[in-house]
């Protein structure tokens, strides 16, 4: 969405001002926002489940079995085990 409303505020930037003169540097712009809507709809489709695989996470945001449960949830004797490392 970032990259949608970048490009549709560059396109509304007139081409020539008032006095007929080009608007400066308006072409930079437009290539700019063309990179910044690529990487912000584009890049993070593909790389995400990548991501995930590299940080071993869930998709509820669990890294490990018990990492996200409270201690209280636990089973019997886990809290205590790993209180003492």
């Amino acid at each position: 969405m970032r990259g949608l409303a970048t490009l549709a505020l560059a396109l509304a930037l007139p081409a020539t001002l008032a006095d007929g003169t080009p608007f400066p540097a308006r072409s930079g712009l437009l290539v700019i926002a063309c990179a910044v809507l690529l990487a912000t709809l584009v890049l993070p489709g593909p790389t995400l489940p990548w991501l995930m695989r590299v940080l071993k996470a869930s998709e509820d945001g669990r890294t490990g079995r018990w990492s996200a449960t409270p201690p209280a949830c636990w089973p019997p004797g886990r809290s205590r085990r790993r209180l003492r490392r």
